[in-house]
């Protein structure tokens, strides 16, 4: 396999070389699903043809500066590397050899926290939560048996993550607990169900790449130092994500969600941005084929949201029209005036010159059962999934657009910057004073003033985090 740099000097030589577009988003707001979807079984949110062309081919009669910026693949890129060389010829791609990938960013599997749930009020331990998932029996058990009277009990492991966390800096009002339940009363009140799909996937995506792995449990001390409060890596991971899903960050996204509920065969509207299928493929390939970097997507073409941490990616080659396979690129090339019957025709670029078929196969995390026992890798679980669509080239063999094939395909791209970590206001000031936190006494009282500052905004404090990683990955127990 050719290295970075001799693809990037085969680059510079064989392409002109592209202006860095760097750009920041914070995720927070713009990943979490708001409203309700009772219409999917009917009513498949996504199209079935729902390209958009490439920079400089405008599908819509007004181009607003905003799409094209989005649907430009190299802000992706931009967030990891200051590189502004990229590859865009298909010959140059399939004589790299990156039809396969991978992220050399570890990751883990993690539970998703859904609303309907209460998220991470959720007292997954809990054997009456255990016995049922309908809201009604969950919020009425919660009012009848508060975190208080658990506590006064003596059960305290069974407290919900956010619950242990509230307890371990002393915030007894449990207001960011009781607003993980608002927020689930809400939906009920507003749509008359709570969506089962609606969580914090926002978080958990980036947290399992960005954040690393909590492999055994924590014991700390209560802010009142009467109990010990047990983190097991499940809870340590929920709060971490939930850290994720409140704090935006140095974010960049390529495509956008789709807003409306459309059926199958219409073309996109203006607020219907699904990412490009060639803005897909040259995002796939030089993020993760050329850089082994990961990154996020919404594998649902449509209003629900389902943000997954991609990790790996293969794909092979077929001839548009025939679908014949074939590992030869030329053997699957078609020029486009001899592409009889193309159903995208009217679609297409008037630069493109030949369509490419690809058969896209992406594995990424998915969520596990919360348990209380220790989460190593071989608790990891993954999904395939595989997408069909063309690629539009123009004469040079250059990725200019293309057409999905499939009602199945990703709305939007995310990743994250590297060095970014979801603090709050008040971790800036904490700084490194928790560094040689150990968990045997009660947290400083500055720092529980701190926290109870931030829940007030329903944020929890990294800088304790991090340090529950820590203490969850020594050799020596925390006790």
């Amino acid at each position: 396999m050719l290295s970075i740099n001799r693809v990037l000097l085969l680059i510079c030589i064989a392409v002109p070389c592209f202006a860095k577009d760097r750009s920041a988003d914070p995720f927070k707001t713009s990943y979490e699903s708001t409203f309700s979807q009772g219409d999917l079984a009917d009513q498949l949110n996504s199209l079935q043809v729902s390209a958009r062309p490439l920079l400089g081919e405008p599908l819509y009669d007004e181009k607003s500066e905003f799409q094209v910026i989005n649907d430009d693949f190299r802000k992706l890129v931009a967030i990891f590397s200051d590189e502004t060389i990229h590859l865009k010829s298909i010959y140059l791609i399939d004589g790299s050899e990156l039809k396969i990938g991978k992220a050399l960013t570890p990751a883990w599997s993690y539970h998703a926290w859904p609303a309907f749930k209460a998220g991470v009020a959720y007292r997954y331990l809990d054997p009456f939560f255990q016995r049922s998932d309908l809201w009604p029996d969950l919020f009425n058990e919660y009012q009848a048996v508060p975190p208080l009277l658990m506590i006064a009990r003596a059960q305290v492991d069974l407290l919900s993550p956010i619950e242990k966390y509230e307890y371990l800096i002393g915030n007894m009002d449990f207001s960011i607990t009781n607003e993980q339940w608002s927020k689930g009363q809400r939906y009920l009140d507003a749509y008359g169900e709570i969506p089962t799909w609606i969580g914090i996937c926002h978080g958990t995506s980036p947290a399992s790449i960005n954040s690393p792995r909590p492999t055994k449990t924590v014991t700390l001390k209560s802010f009142d130092q009467q109990h010990d409060i047990p983190f097991y890596p499940a809870d340590i991971k929920a709060l971490v994500s939930y850290a994720w899903a409140t704090s935006g960050g140095a974010s960049s996204v390529m495509g956008a969600r789709c807003e409306n509920v459309m059926r199958s065969g219409l073309r996109p509207t203006l607020n219907c941005l699904d990412t490009n299928p060639g803005s897909f493929h040259l995002a796939v390939v030089n993020l993760m084929g050329l850089r082994k970097e990961a990154f996020i997507m919404d594998s649902f073409a449509g209003r629900e949201v389902w943000n997954r941490a991609v990790m790996s990616y293969r794909y092979s080659y077929f001839r548009p029209g025939t679908r014949n396979q074939s590992d030869n690129l030329l053997h699957a090339l078609v020029a486009r005036k001899d592409y009889r019957n193309d159903p995208y025709a009217k679609f297409r670029s008037p630069q493109a010159t030949h369509i490419l078929g690809i058969s896209m196969e992406l594995t990424y995390m998915i969520g596990i059962p919360a348990n209380g026992q220790s989460n190593g890798p071989e608790t990891d679980v993954t999904d395939k999934t595989t997408y069909s669509y063309d690629l539009e080239l123009d004469k040079d063999g250059n990725i200019i657009g293309g057409e999905w094939h499939s009602i199945f395909h990703p709305d939007f791209l995310w990743v994250v910057s590297r060095d970014y970590r979801p603090q709050t206001l008040q971790d800036h000031v904490i700084g490194d004073a928790l560094a040689s936190y150990t968990g045997k006494k009660a947290l400083p009282e500055s720092i529980k003033a701190h926290g109870k500052e931030a829940a007030r905004d329903n944020e929890v404090l990294y800088s304790v985090l991090e340090a529950m990683v820590r203490l969850s990955q020594s050799t020596a127990p925390a006790l």
